[in-house]
């Protein structure tokens, strides 16, 4: 079959090779809300999949699970190296979580023992924030909170630049 164009085509063909086949293979699906689909859970490498519809879109959300745990979930179908890769976030967010829990304030006794213990190494000498921490063994960010919280209250008093603040006691 030959292209002839005429008066009232619009466009060329980009190509000019009539000897390749002029028709393209192609399915279209139909989304049908009311047919049934496949549901049941998958194994994919030692991860089980689990697969749930997305209402009233024709899309499937995969749980990645291991051990009766969600690592996460996506909607295209996960590879060995996707579940791989939900498992690593999963573990390195429950590191996190651990970490910001131990750092956590737990109750204001500890906070006055605490700012006792800051008040009776600063009357010895002048300390910087981290050498401060360091010596305590408390954490930085907690511990500037509560020096900032103590030198309001006139408890210490503080002199250098933000970048670095001396603290001393009275």
């Amino acid at each position: 079959m030959s292209y002839l164009p005429n008066e009232h085509t619009l466009f060329y063909p980009a190509t000019t090779n009539f000897s390749a086949p002029a028709i393209a293979y192609s399915s279209i699906d139909r989304y049908d809300p009311g047919a049934k689909r496949d549901f049941s859970a998958v194994m994919v490498g030692e991860y089980l999949v689990r697969r749930m519809p997305l209402r009233s879109t024709p899309y499937i959300l995969y749980q990645i699970t291991r051990e009766g745990e969600v690592l996460g979930q996506q909607i295209s179908f996960p590879s060995e190296k996707d579940c791989t890769t939900h498992a690593y976030r999963a573990q390195t967010g429950k590191q996190a979580t651990e970490t910001r829990r131990r750092h956590a304030p737990s109750n204001g006794m500890h906070d006055i023992n605490l700012s006792s213990r800051a008040i009776t190494l600063l009357r010895a000498q002048e300390m910087d924030l981290q050498t401060l921490a360091v010596t305590m063994g408390a954490d930085a960010h907690r511990l500037f909170t509560l020096l900032t919280d103590l030198v309001r209250k006139y408890k210490i008093l503080r002199r250098g630049t933000p970048h670095r603040y001396l603290y001393r006691a009275t």
